[in-house]
């Protein structure tokens, strides 16, 4: 018993591997453009595809399934939520430093800033679907899951 697993090539979301679960388990990993076969232990399983914080919906599989991915609409956006969210901060910096808040503490001061602000842009990551999955069989339940 095996199910299918495709992954497109994306210019945001194709060019690193990505890990496929099942119940949980770490099975395989997918790249961009590539297509892998996952055995099945058992009737029916669940499928999930993960990625540090990035993380897809969750798929009921069996025997014989075609399982596409895309990347969701989150994917394309979060770049320009994370830029939007360092100018803030540049501009935030600039603004207090010249009330003289941050007047004797270098420069290095507000880079220690940058990590915590990536974690706090990288939260919606792990809110959110990145990836959708899909059966290729039942395209209208991708359709209806995409638009929600």
């Amino acid at each position: 018993m095996k199910v299918t697993l495709t992954r497109p090539k994306r210019y945001f979301t194709g060019n690193s591997k990505v890990k496929v679960r099942l119940d949980g388990a770490v099975v395989a990993e997918i790249n961009g453009d590539e297509t892998v076969d996952i055995e099945l232990t058992k009737q029916e399983a669940v499928l999930q595809l993960k990625q540090l914080t990035a993380k897809s919906n969750k798929l009921r599989v069996s025997d014989g399934d075609q399982i596409d991915t895309e990347a969701s609409l989150w994917a394309y956006i979060m770049p320009l939520v994370q830029a939007v969210i360092f100018t803030i901060l540049l501009f935030t910096y600039d603004y207090f430093q010249s009330m003289g808040i941050f007047e004797g503490r270098p420069f290095w001061f507000f880079l220690l800033i940058i990590p915590l602000a990536a974690f706090i842009s990288g939260i919606p990551r792990m809110l959110f679907d990145t990836f959708v999955i899909f059966n290729d069989n039942d395209k209208v339940e991708y359709r209806d899951h995409k638009f929600q």
